[in-house]
């Protein structure tokens, strides 16, 4: 079954206390891949729950390193593409403890050691935890963070070799990562199945955002990327599949239901039993996550989510104009408030072979690109997804109204505080003196 929308939004109001620091559970497991460790305080109010969370990658990453996620090299794990530091800073622990010598090789370009190519590393990882999985073991909640499709753009060349008829590189490259996906969610899902656990399991795959159009990938038809708040860059594509989906269920496309991707908390939460309203005594405002489980098991029609924050004054979505945006839907009407930028559609693939004539060029299509700069923009995403007519001028009243009434209303609700200062050079320190890998650094909270 296929939710028809997922968003994930681009930095909605609260998501740092919200969504990233609020798992359902987090409890140690000796077979848990290499990946980040959760903070000690994050990680001991996560731990009063049952269930099995073998953390594979990206969960919570600022308490314990620098500003910058992502962008590690897909073989070596090396996280110092762009970053602060003059050596390597290899991201790669098991449970807190760095994985020295188990890191690979790398070319540095889009291709390395593909035996520890981190796709297949975590991924045996995954069926590992399964496959030791036994029956008197507590109910297993497993999150994988795969890295594909994430920059730097890397795959494994038999798989790349599949793509060779493609005539521009970039794109043979970034279509084997997404085959590297494939092969993941088969690998694991086949382990469930081997291990008996199938008929039991509710298995969901979903995205975070659209594709970053200056480095690789495809948001066609939709307009925009990644960093903006364009569909392109919020609208992702996700289905529910596993036994314990209602059997009436499976096989269905929701196009007009909407889900965004904190409301996974609150259907874990209340498929595993726990109580969320008790969040309230530790949250700064209530809780938006919403439990999808009565739609997506069928118990009832539509979805409970009728408004959406893309985001409200916070991001600046790489605007050379500098002024923080925002977009909010409600029901079927988007409110973009600009000036919003990457306002194009970029094609089947981007960056594509129009940079360059050997097709082998780099390009970098432009962000710049904006709209909805002097008014806000009103768009109909349910009958006009690709955005490509602005109703504000037919709707000056009415629903451009009440999309204005509600944004104004969202400037008093709270608003997560910005990032603190980075701290590269303590980092660094820490990274030179832990023989180039990355481990909790900073005091532990209390």
């Amino acid at each position: 079954m296929a939710p028809g929308l997922l968003h994930k939004g681009v930095h909605p109001i609260g998501e740092g206390v919200r969504y990233n620091l609020r798992l359902p559970c987090w409890c140690a497991s000796q077979q848990a891949a290499c990946s980040r460790p959760l903070s000690h305080a994050h990680r001991s109010s996560l731990t009063r729950c049952s269930l099995l969370f073998p953390l594979m990658s990206n969960v919570y990453l600022r308490p314990l390193t620098t500003q910058r996620e992502g962008g590690e090299d897909h073989y070596s794990q090396d996280a110092n593409r762009g970053g602060p530091c003059t050596e390597k800073n290899v991201d790669l622990s098991r449970n807190g403890v760095p994985c020295f010598g188990e890191n690979g090789t790398s070319d540095g370009l889009w291709s390395g050691d593909d035996a520890r190519y981190n796709g297949f590393r975590f991924t045996d990882a995954a069926v590992a935890i399964i496959m030791n999985w036994t029956a008197t073991d507590p109910p297993m909640f497993m999150y994988y963070a795969v890295h594909n499709t994430h920059s730097p753009t890397q795959a494994p060349e038999r798989i790349q070799a599949q793509y060779s008829h493609i005539a521009w590189p970039l794109q043979q490259v970034f279509d084997a990562m997404v085959t590297t996906v494939d092969e993941t969610a088969k690998n694991v899902t086949d382990a469930l199945k081997t291990k008996g656990m199938w008929d039991n399991t509710l298995f969901i795959w979903c995205t975070d955002n659209g594709s970053p159009v200056a480095i690789a990938g495809t948001n066609d038809p939709l307009k925009g990327g990644k960093g903006s708040n364009w569909e392109g860059g919020t609208r992702v594509p996700a289905f529910v599949a596993g036994g314990f989906l209602p059997p009436a269920q499976r096989g269905k496309t929701f196009p007009l239901g909407m889900i965004h991707i904190m409301d996974w908390y609150a259907t874990f939460a209340g498929l595993a039993g726990a109580n969320v309203s008790s969040d309230a005594s530790i949250a700064p405002t209530p809780l938006e996550s919403i439990d999808m489980w009565p739609w997506l098991s069928g118990a009832v029609r539509t979805s409970p989510r009728n408004e959406t924050v893309y985001d409200h004054r916070m991001v600046k979505n790489g605007s050379s104009v500098g002024n923080a945006v925002g977009a909010l839907r409600i029901g079927k009407w988007k409110l973009v408030v600009g000036p919003e930028s990457q306002a194009m559609w970029y094609g089947h693939f981007s960056p594509n072979s129009t940079c360059g004539s050997n097709k082998t060029a780099p390009c970098h299509p432009s962000l710049s690109y904006t709209e909805c700069a002097n008014t806000p923009c009103l768009f109909d995403v349910v009958d006009d997804k690709t955005e490509h007519v602005n109703c504000a001028g037919d709707h000056k009243t009415g629903v451009m109204s009440i999309l204005l009434a509600r944004w104004e209303e969202l400037a008093n609700e709270y608003h997560p505080p910005p990032n603190p200062p980075t701290q590269d050079k303590a980092y660094c320190d820490f990274v030179a003196q832990n023989h180039g890998f990355v481990a909790p650094w900073l005091p532990e909270e209390k």
